[in-house]
C-alpha cells in the first residue's frame, strides 16, 4: 500500500469511530505498520470489524499482507517442520562440516 492509501485507511477508521484520536505521532507509527500491507484486504478487514465491534480496530485486527509474503512464510514453516524430522546424528554431521568450512575460510583470510 502507498502513503495515500494508508492515510485513507486511518481516515476511514476516524470517520467510522469518532473517538479514534489521531495525533501526529500515532499517524507516523501506524503508517509505518500499514505500508507493507495490502490496501484492499485491509479495507475489507476494517469493514468487517465495523460490522461486529463498537470500538476502533487495532492494526493486528485489520492486518492483511500481500499473498507473496504469506507464501514465503509458509515455505519457511515447511522448512522448519522438515528440520525437526532430521536425526540428531545428521544435525551433528552438518554442524561439524559447517564448523570445518568456517574454520578453513577463516584461515584463508588470515593468510
Amino acid at each position: 500500500m502507498n502513503k495515500q492509501e494508508a492515510s485513507h485507511v486511518l481516515q476511514t477508521i476516524k470517520e467510522l469511530y469518532p473517538t479514534f484520536h489521531l495525533s501526529q505521532m500515532k499517524v507516523a507509527m501506524l503508517m509505518r505498520k500499514l505500508l507493507p500491507m495490502d490496501y484492499e484486504e485491509v479495507i475489507k478487514n476494517v469493514m468487517k470489524h465495523v460490522a461486529t465491534h463498537p470500538y476502533p480496530p487495532t492494526i493486528a485486527e485489520i492486518a492483511a499482507y500481500p499473498k507473496q509474503q504469506t507464501e514465503e512464510i509458509d515455505k519457511l514453516d515447511a522448512w522448519r517442520k522438515q528440520a525437526q524430522d532430521v536425526s540428531p546424528e545428521m544435525k551433528e554431521q552438518f554442524f561439524q562440516k559447517m564448523y570445518q568450512l568456517l574454520k578453513e575460510a577463516s584461515y584463508e583470510k588470515n593468510d
